[in-house]
């Protein structure tokens, strides 16, 4: 499992995690307007950023 950081404000500080496992055949990973992660071309996605405490 790997904790991944996102929601960054403009000092690039993060506001949010998510926690996921993501294979190496996996393609090229993405995040979406809506904090989401995804595969090249949206096929798959793996979880939403939710608010660091």
């Amino acid at each position: 499992m790997t904790s991944v950081e996102a929601c960054l404000d403009s000092n690039n500080t993060p506001h949010c995690s998510l926690n996921v496992n993501v294979g190496a055949d996996s393609g090229d990973l993405y995040w979406g307007a809506d904090n989401c992660l995804y595969n090249e071309g949206a096929t798959t996605k793996y979880g939403c950023a939710t608010p660091a405490n």
